[in-house]
């Protein structure tokens, strides 16, 4: 799995009268290949903006974006073994969970007793293998939130996005799903990046922990170093009504 290396990046977008807004600050970091390393910060601190430059959206960027020592600049997404997994439940409408989460390893496995035990597999590490007959609309906010991570990991990516996918859950579907998460997620073997504003998440996914702040990593740390951290370092860099 990839070692994904950024070297001085940066990246503004336009903002009003035409003038241009930092969200990536002349970054530097590294993620280690196999590891969860979660993005922790503010609303605003850039952490979406950095997921999908790694997805290959936008090559508008200055510095580097290397995978394994391998810039990446102009490689389009689909030649980028990634997933990515947003907070938005976003699934077909007309389709049965099932056939939404076969759906990327239809488009590259003509397999289908492969494409099927796959399915089967990480729908029952989820805990939603007795609902893939059914469509969106018929299952909770939870289960079809689930079924996008089946999905966004069913490929088994070499490397794994995942933007605040528990964001718009009440907090006994985030208890669940991070639960089920971490298990899966070591299980996967990929290099993940988790992007968060909870606390709590991060200390209970991640292997590295990276603080990010107007488009810099200001702090790094373990989960556990993490949780020795007072109030006074960690309130600065979130929003009050997130810091959980």
């Amino acid at each position: 799995m990839p070692t994904i290396t950024l070297k001085n990046l940066s990246y503004s977008y336009k903002g009003e009268k035409g003038s241009f807004v930092p969200a990536i600050n002349n970054l530097n970091v590294t993620f280690p290949n196999g590891k969860i390393s979660v993005i922790l910060g503010s609303s605003g601190s850039g952490k979406t903006t950095l997921l999908r430059l790694l997805c290959g959206f936008d090559f508008n960027y200055g510095g580097e974006m290397l995978f394994s020592n391998v810039d990446v600049k102009g490689i389009p997404p689909k030649d980028r073994n990634l997933s990515y997994v947003s907070q938005n439940f976003s699934m077909y409408p007309h389709l049965t969970l099932f056939d939404s989460i076969a759906y990327p390893l239809k488009l590259s496995l003509a397999d289908k007793e492969e494409i099927k035990n796959r399915v089967f597999e990480i729908s029952k590490k989820l805990g939603i293998f007795p609902l893939l007959s059914r469509k969106p609309k018929q299952v909770s906010l939870g289960e079809l939130q689930r079924a996008c991570i089946a999905r966004g990991i069913v490929k088994r990516p070499e490397i794994a996005l995942f933007d605040e996918p528990l964001s718009n859950l009440d907090q006994k579907n985030r208890d669940l799903i991070r639960h089920l998460l971490k298990n899966v997620l070591h299980e996967l073997d990929s290099t993940v990046i988790y992007v968060t504003h909870s606390l709590k998440e991060a200390t209970s996914l991640g292997d590295n922990i990276f603080i990010m702040e107007e488009g810099k990593i200001e702090y790094s740390c373990t989960p556990k170093e993490a949780s020795r951290l007072t109030d006074s370092i960690l309130k600065p860099y979130f929003d009050k009504t997130n810091y959980d």
